[in-house]
């Protein structure tokens, strides 16, 4: 089977014809022949002469159809923000591949957390004691046994804060960051009082 123009080319690839046959050689770098290849399977990424690297695009493509392959990716790929955006809103999974520049990026995290909270124990310790990311995250999570499985992966910290398991996360950290806040502002204003005082 001889194949000489783009359009039978993506007609053999519709009618399944395997995209690695060397009947193909010769498209591997058209652009359309190649998305059509990956319409069919993601991994036909792999079969192609783009520089991935180049053509993100086409990496999200591949990615939407198969996001298998997000394990395959180059580390300079898996940490790119677009990409893995589109990675976990597939499937939170893919954050066990995800690069350690995006590890604590807090909208990675956050898609993450929210489709699946026991990624969480994947994060760094100091994003597992930021009380006001895992605040964000509690409230992008609707049900109260998802909650519970973000508190079990926070700092011991944290766990102790939001208590037992019938207490509500949620509401414990914001009185607890309420107190905190009522805190600064007496400590501020007994630091202007003394302050007066020392000039008088």
């Amino acid at each position: 089977m001889d194949i000489t123009t783009q359009e039978e080319a993506i007609y053999a690839i519709k009618d399944r014809e395997d995209f690695s046959k060397k009947i193909f050689d010769d498209f591997r770098g058209n652009r359309e022949v190649v998305l059509a290849a990956i319409k069919e399977d993601g991994w036909n990424i792999f079969s192609s002469e783009f520089d991935v690297l180049e053509h993100k695009d086409i990496v999200i493509e591949a990615i939407k159809r198969d996001h298998n392959i997000v394990q395959a990716l180059n580390l300079e790929l898996r940490n790119n923000k677009e990409i893995m955006l589109v990675a976990l809103d597939k499937t939170s999974n893919n954050y066990k591949y995800i690069g350690d520049e995006l590890k604590d990026d807090k909208d990675i995290l956050l898609i993450a957390v929210k489709n699946q909270p026991s990624i969480f124990e994947l994060a760094n310790t100091d994003i597992r004691e930021n009380v006001n990311f895992i605040l964000t995250a509690l409230k992008e999570i609707e049900h109260h046994t998802d909650k519970r499985k973000l508190i079990e992966k926070s700092s011991k910290k944290i766990q102790e804060l939001c208590g037992s398991y019938d207490c509500d996360p949620t509401k414990a950290i914001e009185s607890f960051l309420f107190a905190e806040k009522l805190q600064n502002e007496l400590s501020q204003k007994t630091e202007q009082k003394q302050t007066k005082r020392i000039k008088i």
